[in-house]
């Protein structure tokens, strides 16, 4: 895999080359890195267990601190493979007091 991005390439163990396959991939396909399981009515009305994020989505967190909360998805950022979740935001750390 000497190239920036191949889509020849088939998989590795290796994890920098996981990882190097991830960041330099198109924005395409990248896309389809961002995507959520469905629940179960949604995934036999459309046939596919994921989908594709898209703004304006319901999400609910399933890993991390905001775990079991639901949202409206705001914003996609293929570019940086993240998305924005309305009403789940990390309060500021305060600056300490000399």
């Amino acid at each position: 895999m000497k190239s920036l991005f191949s889509s020849q390439w088939k998989a590795s163990k290796q994890v920098r080359k996981q990882r190097k396959y991830r960041m330099n991939a198109p924005t395409h396909t990248k896309r389809t890195f961002m995507a959520a399981m469905l629940e179960k009515k949604l995934s036999e009305k459309h046939g596919r267990k994921s989908i594709e994020l898209r703004k304006g989505d319901e999400v609910k967190v399933m890993r991390g601190s905001f775990k079991n909360r639901q949202g409206k998805v705001s914003i996609v950022d293929v570019r940086n493979t993240r998305i924005q979740i309305d009403g789940l935001q990390r309060t500021k750390r305060g600056v300490r007091n000399l």
